[in-house]
């Protein structure tokens, strides 16, 4: 029921699969499709589980069909001494002609100091100065009710 729901959600989807109920249908039918098919196929392996469950733990004598069984073949190595292996005979090694002349060395080039940058980046100091403090009264003052008013 399962997978038969999620085939129908994703069948109902399609048609409408511009809008975002189409998506959602065709992604919730694809997940129960999918669910489903994994229910039934669980449902399948436990009941298998189970029927050899029973025939193992039946007292009934099981029918075997009988098995041929040979004696195995043995290999005989003859009797003869083991094989010696021999080192090839050394040669000098031919000489070896350089493919391409040597290349001379580059010269390395030095970085330039980094004082002698044309950029340099600004410290936080610099770019963000601290707000200068406003002078103020002292506390009575500030709180005094003023003439003027």
């Amino acid at each position: 029921m399962l997978a038969l729901g999620g085939a129908v959600s994703i069948w109902n989807g399609v048609d409408i699969i511009q809008s975002e109920r189409g998506w959602v249908a065709v992604i919730a039918g694809s997940v129960a499709l999918v669910g489903g098919v994994l229910t039934f196929a669980l449902f399948i392996l436990i009941r298998e589980v189970q029927a050899l469950r029973a025939i193992l733990l039946s007292d009934a004598d099981l029918p075997l069909a009988p098995v041929a069984v040979s004696a195995p073949e043995i290999f005989e190595a003859p009797a003869s001494s083991p094989p010696v292996f021999h080192e090839p005979a050394a040669s000098p090694p031919a000489p070896v002609e350089p493919l391409a002349p040597p290349v001379p060395a580059q010269q390395v080039h030095e970085p330039a100091p980094v004082a002698a940058l044309a950029h340099e980046s600004p410290t936080f100091a610099q770019v963000f100065p601290p707000a200068p403090a406003a002078p103020q009264a002292p506390a009575r003052a500030r709180f005094q009710p003023s003439e003027s008013a």
